[in-house]
């Protein structure tokens, strides 16, 4: 019988800690809905929204992001870098380059040319011959060359043609006679020119437009030179 009590006692307490731990566990059951209702009442109602934080002072507000620009194929250019076409390249070191052309400054007129010295002035001489000298009315700008001696002289007259011969004998040389002739007819610009000649003599021709003369020299064999003067000039008068 008494076993039988303990038993019983023992199996009372068991069910008094059972129906403890069961209250304790209903408890704890109730708290969690009243829990969910809680949170359930305050989803049904949103809060307000929060006020932006303000900066503080002295504390520079944030700039908004730029919006990017829209792509470009060819790449900017920086006026500011070298080689930009707002700023050209320097010239390079050690190439001067030339100063701009000045402008031409008037060229001065040519000056007038000299007319001509008259070969023959005045009218035409009479037809007229003289032997051992120069005969009267014979062109004054044949010189007979120095040390000679004249043989005979000529003019004749047609109109204003006029023809003049002259032969004589020198005691220079046929060089000499000819830089004569050369520097007396290059005063009146009659330049000479060659020309075919026979025996051994050699000729040159002076001529200035339609007017001519034509000198032939012969070298003598004792020394000395023969020559000959044949004039053909237009008369002015």
């Amino acid at each position: 019988m008494a076993f039988l009590s303990h038993r019983t006692a023992t199996a009372l307490g068991l069910v008094v800690v059972l129906l403890a731990g069961a209250g304790i566990v209903i408890s704890a059951v109730q708290r969690s809905d009243d829990d969910t209702g809680a949170l359930a009442g305050t989803s049904a109602t949103p809060a307000p929204p929060a006020p932006a934080p303000t900066p503080a002072s002295g504390t520079p507000a944030l700039p908004a992001p730029a919006e990017p620009a829209p792509a470009d194929d060819a790449p900017a250019v920086d006026p500011a870098a070298p080689g930009s076409e707002a700023d050209p390249a320097p010239a390079q070191p050690g190439v001067e380059l030339p100063p701009p052309p000045e402008a031409e400054a008037d060229e001065p007129d040519l000056p007038v040319s000299e007319p001509l010295p008259v070969l023959l002035p005045g009218p035409a001489p009479a037809t007229d011959a003289e032997t051992g000298a120069v005969v009267a009315g014979f062109p004054a700008f044949i010189e007979p060359a120095p040390e000679s001696t004249v043989s005979s002289s000529m003019v004749t007259s047609e109109g204003d043609r006029v023809q003049a011969a002259l032969t004589a004998s020198s005691s220079e040389t046929a060089e000499k006679v000819r830089a004569h002739f050369d520097a007396v007819f290059a005063t009146h610009h009659l330049q000479p020119t060659p020309v075919p000649a026979v025996g051994g003599s050699t000729a040159l021709a002076y001529t200035r437009g339609t007017e001519s003369v034509t000198v032939t020299l012969t070298a003598l064999a004792g020394g000395g030179t023969d020559y000959s003067v044949l004039a053909n000039l237009d008369a002015t008068g």
